[in-house]
């Protein structure tokens, strides 16, 4: 009778505790790890190539040069997009000839403008010239573009000091000129435009007759 009170009470300490053995194989697997790395296609982008914007990484639009009133400064990026230069067109004078020089075409009128070239840091700078696609052209009222020279003649249109060539130094300026050869339409006012050295054009509306501070000078300084 003891005995069999003794595996009673042994039985019902083993159901109560749960302190039978379990086999090796049947033990409860971990639970699954919440942080398990995501397949590369599930990966989180890691904001690298997401700026491009057009913006030249900047954040800032690409603007090209306002239209400007004739004689109202711009500021230009020097040639090679070295230095930074402050242009000033001051004087346009529309003239049958020039240093003793006839248009190539009879009938036609020079448009000689002045240029009041600034240094505006305290880098040296130039003008950007045709062949880097830089330079000066005229649109008339027609839409032609023309460039600056054009014409034999108008190419040799360089009046008295106006004709400053090179790097301007800091702290300084120079004073410069271009000139073209036009019909008598496109005589009559139109833009100038000049391209600087980072491709960027900057615009003047120009008079429909001779104006500006050189007016005199300039007509003086054409005579042969």
């Amino acid at each position: 009778m003891r005995k069999h009170l003794i595996v009673g009470a042994i039985a019902a300490c083993l159901a109560l505790t749960g302190c039978s053995e379990q086999p090796a194989d049947e033990a409860t697997p971990p639970a699954a790890s919440t942080g398990a790395a995501k397949a590369p296609d599930e990966a989180e982008p890691d904001g690298d190539g997401t700026g491009g914007d057009g913006t030249g990484g900047d954040g800032k639009p690409a603007e090209a040069g306002a239209q400007l009133s004739f004689g109202k400064a711009a500021r230009t990026v020097g040639d090679e997009g070295t230095g930074v230069l402050e242009i000033t067109p001051t004087t346009v004078v529309y003239a049958d000839t020039a240093l003793g020089y006839d248009p190539d075409e009879q009938g036609n009128r020079f448009a000689v403008v002045t240029l009041k070239v600034k240094a505006a840091t305290a880098v040296a700078a130039q003008q950007a010239p045709p062949i880097t696609g830089g330079g000066w052209s005229w649109i008339a009222a027609d839409g032609e573009a023309i460039d600056a020279g054009n014409g034999g003649s108008a190419a040799s249109v360089t009046p008295g000091k106006y004709t400053a060539a090179g790097p301007v130094q800091p702290g300084s300026h120079q004073w410069d000129s271009a000139a073209w050869e036009l019909t008598p339409e496109q005589a009559k006012g139109g833009t100038l435009v000049y391209v600087d050295g980072e491709g960027v054009a900057h615009r003047w509306e120009v008079p429909s007759k001779s104006s500006g501070p050189q007016v005199a000078e300039l007509e003086e300084a054409l005579e042969y």
